[in-house]
């Protein structure tokens, strides 16, 4: 209980927050940060390249391991997919056992799901496929608020009208259904016109959403602890050089019927590049490098250590003619204990501890309602 008074004072600001926000669209301009979210579905859009949804929408800036101050986060554009009919064969990796992260790969993999929302016709939305990972064995899964998102529209503009759905195995089977734990309103406000742009861009600040796991596909209870990633360091710095496992659902090269009966599951191996702060010296983004999981689809990937704890979340892309070219930009678990202690009062270990059906609750009966309000009126402009 102590944890959820933390939790209903931090979000009564919230609340406040989101009903200032509704006034706010009413009178000023939308906010041009827009990060990685659609994921279109349809089969007519045979034309649209891959590559024409990753251009960066800004210069680039990268640093050296030796500069002191970490270089601002630069706005890139996500991973964002427009699926499209062709079929191109996946390429998977197998993280050999000698290597140092071979011992985690199994245990990353088991935790790692596929977020797939499909829409009906009259929904103004496009289906989305995204990836997250299980971080508390009560099923509590970690992923992109540009994901997230979609569960606030569930019911516009009819009810059911976006069908969200939690997937795992290799190929993805549906396996669970979710409801939202947590989504910062901040990142709504923040990012309220993306949800109507086909090609949106931005940096990932708060660019992060919890969902909790309510039962089987089949609408029976999970009786079972769930394979989980356990939160790394909050507090380090994460050093350029750190050998990092990726695991991904990345979907950039698949068609529509592909990614609903074959969307196969992949690791890679790479390593830090760079370090980015949204702010001065706070390390909040990290580069990953290009890997074979650069592709969409990727959003929302665990990006683990070699102690098999969580130390990112991939959030957004450059852009790059092949998967090598590309760069994958991944949310620092510092990052996230830092916006979640702001905008809620709690860090991520506090957060944890509360009974998720509880939280949960409270957030979709007091806060989501706000949310879902300003993506509508976005939509209907």
């Amino acid at each position: 209980m102590h944890t959820i008074n933390l939790l209903i004072r931090g979000v009564s600001v919230l609340i406040a927050l989101s009903i200032l926000v509704l006034l706010s669209t009413l009178f000023s301009t939308p906010s041009t940060y827009t990060p990685p979210v659609t994921i279109e579905i349809p089969a007519e859009v045979a034309t649209t390249s891959v590559d024409s949804v990753t251009n960066i929408s800004a210069p680039e800036t990268t640093s050296s391991a030796e500069e002191v101050v970490i270089p601002q986060a630069p706005t890139v554009s996500p991973t964002v997919t427009t699926i499209i009919p062709e079929v191109i064969p996946e390429i998977s990796v197998t993280v050999p056992e000698t290597n140092p992260l071979g011992a985690v790969n199994a245990l990353t993999r088991a935790a790692t799901v596929n977020i797939l929302c499909l829409t009906t016709l009259s929904s103004p939305v496009n289906p989305i496929t995204g990836t997250g990972v299980v971080i508390d064995p009560r099923g509590i899964i970690l992923t992109n608020a540009h994901v997230a998102q979609f569960f606030l529209l569930k019911d516009y503009p009819a009810k059911e009208s976006i069908d969200c759905v939690i997937r795992t195995g290799s190929p993805a089977r549906n396996t669970y259904r979710a409801e939202l734990l947590y989504l910062p309103p901040q990142w709504i406000s923040d990012n309220r016109t993306a949800i109507r742009l086909e090609h949106p861009t931005g940096t990932g600040e708060n660019d992060y959403a919890f969902l909790r796991i309510t039962g089987t596909a089949q609408n029976e209870a999970v009786t079972e602890a769930l394979p989980f990633v356990p939160i790394g360091d909050v507090t380090g710095m994460p050093e350029v050089g750190t050998p990092i496992l990726i695991a991904s659902y990345p979907a950039g090269f698949l068609g529509g019927a592909t990614i609903l009966k074959d969307l196969f599951l992949s690791s890679a191996l790479s390593e830090i590049k760079h370090v980015f702060t949204f702010v001065s010296t706070t390390p909040d983004l990290i580069s990953t490098g290009g890997t074979v999981v650069a592709q969409s689809g990727s959003s929302g990937s665990p990006v683990v250590g070699g102690d098999g704890r969580l130390i990112g979340l991939v959030v957004t892309s450059t852009a790059g003619a092949t998967t090598d070219e590309r760069d994958l930009r991944a949310l620092t678990v510092s990052h996230i204990n830092r916006s979640l202690t702001q905008y809620v009062g709690n860090d991520i270990a506090t957060f944890l501890s509360a009974s998720p059906a509880e939280t949960a609750s409270f957030f979709n009966t007091n806060i989501a309602p706000a949310l879902t309000n300003i993506l509508v009126d976005e939509l209907k402009k």
